[in-house]
């Protein structure tokens, strides 16, 4: 999402002009009852096609961090879901927060109201959308409670790719800014005991943003703890554990009578106890 941002373009960014541009951008006007609906509509719509949401209790805490400064988490692109289990995750883990993210200026244009739940424009492989992305960044992270949601890797990838590669954004963002807390995040869609797949989440070790520390080598810290991150939560799903995550949320239950009789049936002949969907016997 963040996109390509070359070193003559932040030059600019930081310059008189750009300066003035920069001083008049500002964090997207949130509107609490759209966020509200919209989450009660994601919730809806995640428990017809989820069987559950888990976040991995062997990652990082993420109450740790409200409230103590800026934040950004980031987190490798697996697919389409990401914004709508992102948005859930945000607002269960991260309740005090207000939370933002940048989006392609054309999908905001079809769906204007994103605007009004914290999602701003960002033009593609442009200089003009990484000026953009720099100044609406930097204005969200003057707040203390706020929340920036990237997906540094811009385009969808296996959660299994190794190296994981990121756009350099992200990196310029950290090596540019003080005091922000730097969050990685992997998220991925196994499918586990039942016919809806579940989706796995984990918070990894959180970093600290520092002017010391060049973009290269944030480049290679902040690549290096999300694969981390992702590593761990590929044990989570291998285990195919329930009792390792914390629910975020719980799909409809839905039974089917012939599918139970026939794993009965089986159980019995293998002298193995039956397993509900919940994990219990």
């Amino acid at each position: 999402m963040i996109g390509a941002t070359d070193r003559a373009v932040e030059s600019r960014v930081r310059g008189s002009h750009d300066g003035r541009r920069k001083a008049q951008a500002s964090a997207p006007v949130v509107s609490a009852w759209m966020l509200r609906s919209f989450e009660w509509y994601v919730r809806r719509y995640l428990r017809t096609h989820f069987d559950r949401v888990l976040l991995d209790r062997g990652g990082s805490e993420p109450s740790r961090l409200i409230g103590e400064r800026p934040l950004v988490v980031y987190l490798n692109h697996a697919s389409w879901w990401d914004p709508l289990i992102g948005l859930i995750i945000a607002r269960t883990q991260f309740p005090q927060r207000q939370h933002f993210a940048p989006i392609d200026a054309k999908a905001l244009e079809q769906f204007r109201f994103f605007s009004r739940l914290g999602f701003f424009g960002v033009e593609q492989q442009t200089r003009a959308g990484a000026a953009q992305f720099w100044s609406v960044s930097t204005a969200v992270l003057q707040s203390h409670n706020a929340a920036l949601w990237i997906t540094p890797q811009a385009a969808f990838a296996d959660p299994r790719v190794r190296p994981v590669l990121l756009a350099p954004g992200l990196a310029r963002l950290a090596s540019r800014l003080d005091g922000v807390t730097i969050l990685p995040m992997a998220i991925e869609y196994p499918f586990w005991n039942e016919r809806l797949p579940v989706a796995l989440a984990r918070f990894g070790e959180p970093l600290l943003s520092d002017t010391m520390i060049s973009s290269d080598e944030w480049q290679i810290r902040l690549s290096s703890a999300l694969e981390e991150t992702q590593d761990e939560l590929a044990k989570f799903a291998v285990s195919r554990d329930f009792t390792r995550g914390t629910p975020v949320i719980r799909g409809r239950r839905r039974v089917s009578v012939f599918y139970d009789v026939w794993r009965r049936v089986l159980g019995r002949s293998a002298n193995v106890p039956l397993v509900d969907e919940r994990g219990s016997e």
